[in-house]
């Protein structure tokens, strides 16, 4: 595969793209009336293994295409459902089916990136390389290798010629998106460009293998004193773009409750262990692993948790930190004011007179729960019915909240998965009063209050030179005072839809006044003692007056 698409590969990409997208786009058209009442006509959408697709709900159809156009896109489908706050609930899960696990590489292109990222050095470095991969996903796979000194690591290899794939869908996909956008309204909430964008800077982080060696350090020096938590450690001098040489793992996988059990090692403890591990780093470190799936967690006999795989990391401010400690007291104690004011305030937005409408949604929803006992609140249930609350208020969160969300969702499940009546609130409670606390304690307010004074101090100092520059602008008619206006652009647009039609009605009503002149003054050439300018004017006019009358009727506004 060359690295670099050529202009004919990427004709024949956009070719393959918008023949899928027209297939599943011609499915949904038929679904919907009144072609979905015509006899046989669903018979002509059939997917590759034959079955009607009309059995398929919208959603089921989107992620079906996504899957379908190879590993870039399912990997935009991963990343959309991490926008529970952009993308409908029933969306979001059909997307989070959407696997990564794809076939490895063929072994030529293997030996061609190996080649290409060491050449005679290979020699050099290794002893052996393995042929055969230990894992594969869509970006790149696992080998393991032996170096020179005997040290077993693990070479995690990119597929060759990933970039430049992944450059051309990512083209593909914004010029999807322009095109999507141009047919919303202009107040239309979610952005397919925004996805896209998000989508973009994620996988961009999982292609810079650089970033991902400094995480794993990074980690390392948090985790230095924890006997029980391991790193890999990576080999800078074994490195290259495409290729992140580090420490081999091996033990036994998360989700292996035989081999846990086998060596010892108590699921229930591991699973507190392991999600205090992970509420250590949102609320400790603000930087925590965000893709805690089983296969990126191995657990060596003696108990030690190892995590693998730093593509996906996140980081938290002290105010993201601070504002998720209020979130999730909130959410414990069931005060939906509380709830409201924290999502308000994570989006950035005034919620006008929505807001009351929110409060009074949110305390209907924990109303459900008032009654349970804390172990017996489903956290994943509440965290999806928050998030449909957030879609449906249009309220835009941050995606490292959002990213967070997912690793809590993800932890949760881990959690479960080991023991059956774990309850990720119970040990969140402590941690977040703990961060409350920390923060509204007598040292934090304190140091606040110190920083108040000081920002004050500075201010003062510098309030005079601030006036004679206003002042002078002033003076010399420099002063300007620009004003925003939000919230018109729909207006605008209805503004100018008007004025078209008043144009286009001006002009109607000047061709027919013009053609009656004209067939009245019989200017040739004539048919059948008829202007044929006139009548051809007529014409115009006529389908002209139609496609306005149609267009009036089909947006049901006369």
């Amino acid at each position: 595969m060359p690295d670099t698409p050529t202009t004919t590969g990427r004709l024949g990409r956009y070719q393959q793209v918008v023949r899928i997208l027209l297939r599943y786009g011609f499915v949904d058209l038929v679904s919907q009336p009144p072609l979905n009442k015509v006899p046989g006509l669903g018979r002509l959408v059939t997917g590759k293994d034959g079955t009607a697709e009309l059995e398929w709900t919208r959603y089921e159809r989107i992620r079906m295409a996504l899957a379908e156009l190879g590993p870039t896109f399912v990997k935009l489908g991963q990343v959309a459902a991490n926008r529970p706050d952009l993308l409908p609930p029933e969306l979001i899960a059909e997307l989070e089916k959407l696997q990564d696990e794809v076939p490895p590489m063929s072994s030529t292109d293997f030996e061609a990136v190996i080649e290409a990222a060491y050449g005679e050095r290979r020699h050099e470095f290794f002893d052996e390389i393995d042929p055969k991969p230990v894992a594969a996903a869509s970006i790149a796979q696992v080998h393991r290798a032996r170096l020179k000194s005997g040290e077993v690591v693990a070479l995690k290899v990119q597929r060759r010629g990933i970039r430049s794939i992944i450059e051309a869908d990512i083209g593909i996909m914004y010029t999807l998106a322009e095109l999507v956008e141009r047919l919303l309204p202009p107040d239309f909430y979610a952005r397919p460009t925004e996805v896209v964008r998000a989508f973009e800077q994620q996988i961009k982080k999982e292609l810079d293998f650089k970033l991902e060696r400094i995480h794993m350090e990074q980690f390392r020096k948090l985790f230095a004193r924890e006997r029980k938590v391991h790193i890999p450690r990576p080999w800078p001098e074994y490195s290259t773009d495409t290729v992140l040489c580090m420490e081999f793992i091996e033990g036994i996988r998360l989700g292996d409750l035989a081999g846990l059990k086998a060596n010892g090692i108590d699921p229930k403890k591991l699973a507190r262990r392991g999600i205090q591990l992970y509420f250590r780093q949102f609320f400790e470190f603000g930087l925590y692993h965000a893709d805690p799936h089983p296969g990126n967690i191995i657990v060596w006999p003696d108990g030690t948790i190892c995590l693998l795989d730093f593509g996906q990391v996140g980081r938290l401010t002290p105010y993201d930190q601070e504002l998720l400690g209020e979130l999730f007291v909130a959410a414990i104690q069931l005060d939906a004011r509380g709830i409201r004011q924290v999502l308000v305030r994570y989006a950035m937005v005034e919620t006008g007179e929505d807001g009351p409408r929110l409060e009074y949604e949110i305390n209907d929803l924990i109303a459900t729960y008032a009654e349970l006992p804390i172990e017996q609140i489903d956290f994943r249930d509440l965290a999806a019915r928050i998030f449909d609350l957030v879609y449906r208020f249009r309220l835009r969160l941050p995606s490292n909240l959002l990213l967070l969300a997912k690793t809590l969702v993800i932890a949760e499940g881990m959690g479960l998965r080991l023991d059956p009546s774990f309850h990720l609130l119970q040990d969140l409670q402590p941690w977040a009063m703990k961060l409350v606390s920390q923060r509204y304690g007598p040292a934090a307010i304190a140091k606040k209050l110190g920083k108040g004074v000081l920002d004050m101090l500075r201010l003062s100092a510098r309030l005079p030179r601030y006036l004679e520059e206003l002042l002078e602008k002033a003076n010399e008619g420099r002063l300007r005072i620009e004003f925003e206006h939000k919230g018109l652009n729909a207006f605008y647009h209805e503004l100018d839809l008007i004025a078209n039609r008043l144009v286009l009605a001006l002009l109607i009503a000047a061709l027919i006044l013009g053609s009656s002149v004209v067939v009245l003054a019989r200017i040739p050439p004539l048919i059948n003692h008829v202007s044929a300018i006139g009548l051809a004017g007529f014409v115009l006019s006529g389908i002209l007056a139609l496609w306005l009358l149609v267009n009036i009727l089909r947006r049901g506004r006369y």
